[in-house]
C-alpha cells in the first residue's frame, strides 16, 4: 500500500516554504521503511505504506539514497553500526554512509 497522506506532507512542505538549505541535498532518506524481526531477519514486514521515499525523490529531482528499517535499538551504549553491524539497520546504515561519501565527493 502507499504511504499515509500525511507522512509525506511535512517533507514536502520544507522545501516549498524554507529558503534554499545552505548545504547541497545529497538525497533522500526513507527512515522506518520496515521492520524485522530480530528471530527472523529474512522477513520484511512493512509498517507505514510503501514508496513515499522514491516518491519524495523523485519529485526533488534527487536520488533515494537509503531505506532504513525500524529496529530495536542496542542494549549496550554504543552505536548500532558497531553493536549490531550485521543487522539489517547496520547494513542499511553502512549503504547509506557509501551513498553520502561517493554523492559529496562528486561536484556538482
Amino acid at each position: 500500500p502507499p504511504p499515509p497522506h500525511g507522512a509525506l506532507a511535512a517533507p514536502r512542505r520544507r522545501p516549498a516554504t524554507a529558503p534554499p538549505p545552505p548545504a547541497p541535498r545529497p538525497g533522500v532518506v526513507e527512515n522506518m521503511s520496515w521492520f524485522a524481526p530480530p528471530d527472523q531477519p529474512e522477513k520484511r514486514y512493512v509498517l507505514f505504506g510503501e514508496g513515499g521515499g522514491a516518491q519524495l525523490a523523485a519529485e526533488a529531482g534527487v536520488p533515494l539514497l537509503a531505506q532504513l528499517p525500524l529496529q530495536l535499538p542496542p542494549e549496550e551504549d554504543r552505536p548500532l553500526v558497531l553493536s549490531q553491524p550485521d543487522s539489517p539497520a547496520g547494513v542499511a546504515l553502512k549503504g547509506l554512509a557509501q551513498q553520502l561519501r561517493k554523492r559529496l565527493a562528486t561536484p556538482r
